[in-house]
């Protein structure tokens, strides 16, 4: 049986322990965009559906430009 996280995408970044709540937030007002997910700490999964990736990508590169922001590893 698939469940609604089966169709979602996910990108693995890390950013400093104090943006965590800044970047969940503005992520999560774009109604339906990204849900983020805390790991520990500053890594965070941020999963969105497929259809969204260049949505969420750009978005947060336009946040790495303000907070410190990396991709990782998942």
């Amino acid at each position: 049986m698939s469940t609604p996280d089966d169709d979602l995408a996910t990108i693995a970044v890390t950013v400093n322990a104090r943006d965590v709540v800044l970047l969940k937030g503005i992520l999560e007002a774009h109604e339906g965009l990204a849900q983020v997910r805390a790991a520990s700490g500053g890594d965070l999964e941020i999963a969105f559906p497929e259809d969204r990736r260049e949505e969420v990508t750009a978005l947060l590169r336009d946040l790495a430009a303000e907070i410190s922001l990396w991709e990782r590893a998942p």
